[in-house]
């Protein structure tokens, strides 16, 4: 978890959309903390912050389809 929450700075977000984090990033936190087995790190942490970006996207578009109802 640590991992992901450090990693989260890194995010390029557009518009009102989160971005994911960089495979670049993920890579050069494998090197500074040291862990050897890079692929499986990359993989979990892929699916988790692929479930994260899913999460907040569904929710935002929620909240704009909501905000158009009662608006429009």
């Amino acid at each position: 978890m640590s991992a992901f929450l450090r990693l989260a700075a890194d995010r390029i977000n557009t518009n009102s959309n989160i971005g994911s984090i960089p495979f670049t990033s993920m890579v050069a936190y494998c090197k500074w903390a040291g862990i050897e087995d890079q692929e499986t790190f990359i993989d979990t942490l892929r699916v988790i912050d692929d479930h994260y970006v899913k999460t907040l996207t569904d929710k935002t578009n929620k909240k704009i389809e909501r905000d158009s109802k009662q608006h429009g």
